[in-house]
């Protein structure tokens, strides 16, 4: 509870012996890595996110803001820079495609050929997936997210997986 997770019909029995109670132990396990990846998303680990702001926001705007809605402007300001009029606005849909997980890595690492805009957008489905996880491994960034989680829109997998290449 000190550190932010929701721990509603969650007791220390249940973690010990979770027989028929696996989706609570297994929600707080989500909240924990949640809690790790996104803990570098601020502005005092981050100050660039200052590039962030929206005309006529304050830095405080921003402070607000829950970190998942920071790394989807992030992901935003990269497409943008990309010159694409496309936004991503959930971790789902917005995602399932790859095209802007392609847009993204050609962005903050143009100069590798497994982040090339035009190798990847050339890929369709799977094959883009597939290639974007290669590109993100390039970069140096861990992951477990899987071509199928891409293209079936998983939001938790797509949250951890852009938040990971944030924080790479």
């Amino acid at each position: 509870k000190a550190i932010g997770c929701k721990v509603v019909n969650l007791h220390a029995s249940n973690i010990e012996d979770s027989s028929g109670k696996e989706y609570l132990v297994l929600g707080l396990v989500w909240q924990l890595v949640k809690i790790q990846l996104l803990s570098l998303i601020n502005i005092k680990e981050c100050p660039e996110l200052v590039k962030l702001l929206k005309e006529g926001e304050e830095l405080q705007d921003l402070l607000s803001l829950p970190p998942e809605e920071i790394l989807l402007r992030w992901i935003n300001y990269h497409l943008a820079k990309q010159g694409s009029e496309r936004r991503v606005k959930n971790f789902t849909s917005d995602l399932k495609d790859g095209e802007a997980y392609s847009l993204l890595l050609n962005s903050i690492t143009p100069e590798l050929k497994e982040c090339s805009k035009d190798k990847l957008l050339a890929l369709t489905g799977s094959d883009r997936a597939a290639g974007v996880i290669d590109g993100a491994k390039a970069q140096g960034v861990k992951t477990i997210i899987q071509p199928t989680n891409i293209v079936k829109g998983n939001k938790r997998l797509n949250l951890a997986f852009c938040a990971q290449i944030f924080n790479n």
